[in-house]
């Protein structure tokens, strides 16, 4: 009866122990008061003189029997009461530790900024998916112990030292029965005072007031304090989960920030020549990786803290300048494909080109190489005619290739050369050299066949005036002896010239 099951007494071994002697102790004496009954009982039967007073005597003792059996009860009731609410303040000062413990190692180890590493940032985030797992756990703790709040009795009105307000209610664990008042099990008294801490002043239902041992009352739930203390952990474990989402979002932003810049580095890296080496779906799928690093940057660092909205424009501005950057890459390298093509076709031009020229020279060769033959005027007419038509022929030619070598200098003067740019200069220069050579020979041939058609033309003319001068002087039959004669014929010869 007088034993403390306040909060004063926290030992719960030395109340077990002092338990399972009382329950040994009863055990010893249960066989002695059975046998007291049952030598009582014998006595009353056989009619002993003393019958009353035996009758009396095993009344009694039956009767505080079965006071001590209710005090076990109590004393089981409130052991077992004891334990659940010492059990569960234990169970919230572990939660609480871990949850400290844990938080701690959140600050300390999610601490990161754009100098971690992306492999860091990968491990660290599968780590948190693993805390987020554990904040959970911690969650279906708290369901659990917020439900056995509920049911945690009260300590402390047990204490003398903690006054009580108004009228607390108790519970009787145990009958009880006495002049001035009688409590059933079960049954939900009022505490008036604990000023004592064995003995209380309780109120039953009908209105009775008695002081009664405090053994046979529990304070029933809801403890305050029990719940409260389940409250504050669900707060820290908000405070928790708010951490983690925070640590979260800025692990996330910083990978997806750390994914972007090796993004930037890797195209501004490229040129004509990289791209080249590259297939179309490798240069396609870095391009994809960065509008998804783009998009993912943009929407985790929304919430960072590790990034500003002018950080956010800094990165915006660079993925277009990047973008750009590689847009400008496909242009060009497709515009040096285009004049891949066009170089090809003004290779196969100039050729052509050449080949004509080289004809030109061919016939403007064989026609210097065969000499004149028995009619030279009419020969060199005819050489000079057909001549002619090639010099033509040069000259729509060399129109032609001045065409081109103005198309193909566009092509060359491009700041990205083709790869067929080098043999198209040499064919170009071979052509424009050939070209003009093949033009010069033309040219300085007909120069020359019109002097040799002169020249036949002069002979021939002198050749007649001899044989006028020979005709006249072939009609003089004989030399004139007279010098009058003389000065006639010869006055007649200067005529003739």
């Amino acid at each position: 009866v007088n034993y403390d099951w306040s909060d004063r007494n926290t030992n719960m071994t030395v109340k077990k122990e002092n338990y399972s002697g009382l329950m040994r102790e009863l055990e010893q004496r249960e066989k002695k008061v059975n046998d007291i009954q049952a030598m009582g009982d014998k006595l009353v039967r056989d009619g002993h003189p003393g019958k009353k007073t035996v009758e009396a005597f095993t009344a009694a003792l039956q009767t505080q029997w079965s006071w001590i059996l209710q005090l076990c009860c109590c004393v089981e009731a409130h052991l077992k009461e004891n334990m659940a609410y010492y059990q569960f303040f234990a169970d919230v000062k572990e939660a609480q530790d871990k949850m400290k413990k844990m938080q701690e190692s959140m600050k300390k180890k999610y601490s990161c900024d754009r100098s971690t590493t992306a492999t860091r940032l990968e491990d660290l985030l599968q780590d948190a998916v693993e805390e987020k797992e554990q904040l959970n756990e911690f969650k279906t703790l708290l369901n659990g112990l917020n439900k056995r709040s509920r049911s945690v009795i009260q300590l402390k009105p047990r204490n003398p030292t903690t006054p009580i307000k108004g009228k607390t209610p108790i519970q009787a664990v145990c009958d009880f029965k006495q002049q001035e008042i009688t409590v059933h099990k079960g049954e939900e008294c009022a505490l008036l005072n604990n000023s004592q801490p064995f003995k209380w002043k309780v109120l039953n239902r009908s209105g009775n007031e008695a002081v009664v041992p405090s053994v046979c009352f529990l304070v029933p739930p809801v403890n305050k304090e029990a719940v409260d203390s389940v409250s504050s952990l669900d707060s820290n474990l908000q405070q928790m989960t708010s951490m983690w989402q925070m640590l979260h979002i800025n692990l996330k932003s910083l990978l997806s920030w750390q994914y972007l810049t090796r993004d930037f580095t890797q195209i501004r890296s490229w040129n004509i020549a990289m791209l080249k080496t590259m297939k179309p779906e490798e240069y396609r799928l870095v391009m994809r990786n960065l509008e998804a690093h783009y998009q993912d940057f943009m929407r985790d660092s929304q919430d960072s803290q590790l990034f500003r909205p002018d950080d956010r424009m800094q990165v915006e501005d660079d993925y277009n300048k990047v973008s750009q950057h590689f847009d400008n890459l496909l242009r060009s390298m497709e515009k040096g494909q285009q004049d891949e093509t066009l170089c090809k076709n003004y290779i196969s031009e100039i050729k052509d080109l050449r080949l004509r020229i080289e004809n030109c020279e061919s016939q403007t060769v064989s026609r210097i190489r065969k000499p004149l033959d028995k009619e030279p005027l009419k020969e060199c007419s005819q050489k000079w005619g057909e001549q002619q038509k090639v010099q033509g022929e040069l000259e729509g030619l060399k129109k032609d290739l001045d065409k081109v070598s103005v198309k193909t200098q566009q092509v060359l003067a491009s700041p990205q050369q083709p790869a067929s740019a080098p043999v198209l200069r040499s064919e170009l220069d071979v052509t424009v050299q050939k070209m003009d050579h093949v033009y010069m020979l033309s040219s300085v041939y007909l120069e020359k066949l019109k002097t040799v058609d002169m020249v036949i033309r002069n002979t021939q003319g002198a050749e007649g005036v001899l044989k006028q001068y020979e005709d006249c002087l072939r009609e003089v039959q004989a030399v004139p002896s007279d010098v009058k004669e003389v000065e006639a014929q010869r006055s007649k010869l200067k005529v003739n010239k």
